[in-house]
């Protein structure tokens, strides 16, 4: 099971449309209805989305 905090602070990179190889990621992902891969998503981030990214994965 994919654990919360991790699930968390992937849609960070989920809302902006970055694409997850990993299976049990995506299977998450593709249930939500706002997920949008995006293949052409550098994986930038806000600062604010950035800062979110680090305090989430700080508990981890």
């Amino acid at each position: 099971m994919l654990h919360l905090r991790k699930q968390k602070r992937n849609e960070i990179y989920a809302r902006s449309g970055y694409f997850f190889e990993s299976k049990e990621l995506q299977s998450y992902l593709v249930s939500q209805s706002w997920y949008y891969p995006d293949p052409f998503y550098d994986g930038s981030l806000t600062e604010l989305e950035k800062h979110n990214v680090h305090f989430i994965k700080s508990f981890e």
